[in-house]
């Protein structure tokens, strides 16, 4: 099991017990199910930090988080940790609104998703009234909107994969492929994680039986899975979350959500998130410990369940296995706008919305834009313009920057016919290396924009060689 990385909450301060300015915390992981791994979450609860885990999960102790009474500054956290031998993110420090801007690591991203939805909801389960047909209600208006510029997932089409010299950018395109009640009973086997907290949880499941949950629901309605699927399971009011039986970071003490994957049988990857019932006061707990936004209008828990839901997806959509896309800290899209929820549409107090999705009006945190490095609620890519490029001529190998507007997220750049993938790409400049095969031509920029072509061509030529020198006459002879 890996955890990248999981953020603690001071909202309710006395679900840890801080009785000062801050408490250092000791964690230690154990592993859960075969081939499993968890990252890239966690919509943290209110008020947060964040404590680093490395994949294979080890043992990590010391001083992983100094957790701010409320209404005192949070702070980063300091740790230290075991090095990491996969090219999956670095620690997660504290949510940051500001650059560095999210970086590629070389993993795939979800071009296209279709978006299933599990509610584990056994006899006697409890929801608010309509929870299950809002969010229901929520993945059929997302898929509807596909490609609209007017929401948050807009802002993914900024983001990438490549395979050899071809970079494929993101789709604003989900599709909901239905929903599943699974009733199977609950079988407590976490409970004793919340001793010691004021918090009364007497059923609690553990990560492995998240993924047994979704192993079963798949199996019972034949949906498919791989790098399109993504499984959002939804747990009912008053039930505990927590890792593994030997954590004690749990639902509603450490984490609000977070998003997975695991191997199947037949070595599929199967991306899944877990999305506790966002009232925590079904267990004795805060009641806005994990409904940051605050605001409800469709008048229900499904609001505060749908926020926790989109920071989850646009984080697998951009991240689905811990190596596609998040900051030099480890932050994913979502959690560099963590609670960062902009300038609302409409709406009385309390039943705010700040984003109209077919037919329905939600209240969601921003998600992270490189082009303008801040949070945004909507993205509308502008095509982009090349202005020139320096050097004019050069060899195969040779740095090319090419310079223009519009130009972040290029995800192909052409010299003449020959294919050339970007190095380094900002608003303003693409760098790129001559590609072996190039020939004199015009040059070519592709973003999920458009296409820009350069008005001028590119010489590729052959670096001249040194000479010896020959004596062909002289003058006078004598």
């Amino acid at each position: 099991m890996s955890l990248r990385h999981i953020f603690v909450f001071a909202r309710s301060r006395t679900a840890l017990r801080l009785t000062g300015v801050g408490l250092a915390l000791a964690l230690t992981v154990a592993g859960t199910a075969a081939g499993a791994k968890q990252h890239g979450i966690v919509e943290p609860a209110r008020g947060h930090i964040s404590v680093p885990f490395f994949s294979p999960a080890p043992s990590v102790s010391g001083p992983l988080g100094i957790v701010p009474v409320k209404g005192t500054p949070s702070a980063k956290i300091t740790t230290s940790v075991p090095a990491v031998s996969t090219p999956n993110k670095a620690a997660s420090t504290a949510t940051t609104t500001t650059a560095p801007n999210l970086a590629y690591a070389g993993g795939p991203v979800m071009t296209t998703n279709t978006v299933y939805a599990i509610y584990l909801a056994p006899t006697g389960s409890s929801w608010s009234t309509n929870y299950q047909s809002i969010v229901n209600g929520f993945f059929t208006n997302l898929a509807a909107a596909k490609n609209a510029a007017t929401n948050v997932y807009a802002a993914t089409t900024q983001y990438y994969s490549t395979s050899g010299t071809v970079n494929t950018p993101i789709s604003n395109a989900s599709t909901f492929g239905g929903a599943f009640v699974d009733t199977t009973a609950f079988v407590n086997t976490c409970s004793a994680q919340y001793a010691g907290t004021p918090l009364t949880v007497t059923t609690c499941v553990t990560d492995a039986d998240i993924q047994a949950a979704v192993a079963r629901d798949i199996a019972a309605k034949a949906w498919p899975v791989g790098g399109s699927s993504v499984f959002m399971v939804f747990l009912p009011r008053g039930i505990g979350s927590c890792y593994n039986t030997a954590s004690t970071q749990c639902a509603y003490t450490a984490y609000c959500s977070y998003h997975s994957d695991y191997r199947d049988a037949n070595g599929n990857d199967v991306l899944y998130a877990t999305i506790p019932y966002p009232d925590a006061s079904g267990v004795g707990g805060s009641s806005t410990a994990c409904d940051n936004g605050g605001q409800h209008p469709n008048a229900d828990w499904a609001d505060a369940g749908i926020n926790l839901a989109v920071h989850e997806h646009v984080e697998t959509i951009t991240d689905p296995d811990g190596n596609a896309w998040y900051d030099p800290s480890g932050n994913e899209i979502a959690d560099k706008c963590y609670a960062n929820y902009g300038t609302a549409l409409g709406g009385a107090a309390g039943a705010q919305y700040n984003q109209t999705i077919g037919t329905g009006k939600y209240y969601l945190q921003q998600e992270w834009s490189n082009a303008s490095s801040s949070c945004v609620l909507a993205y509308s890519a502008t095509a982009p313009i090349i202005t020139g490029f320096s050097p004019l001529s050069g060899a195969v190998g040779t740095a090319v920057t090419i310079s223009g507007a519009n130009l972040a997220g290029a995800t192909a750049v052409k010299f003449n016919t020959t294919a050339a993938t970007p190095t380094a790409t900002s608003a303003s400049s693409v760098t790129v290396t001559v590609p072996t095969g190039a020939t004199t031509g015009l040059v070519t920029v592709v973003t999920p924009a458009g296409t820009a072509v350069s008005s001028s061509s590119f010489t590729v030529g052959t670096p001249p060689t040194s000479l010896a020198p020959t004596l062909t006459n002289f003058t006078p002879t004598s």
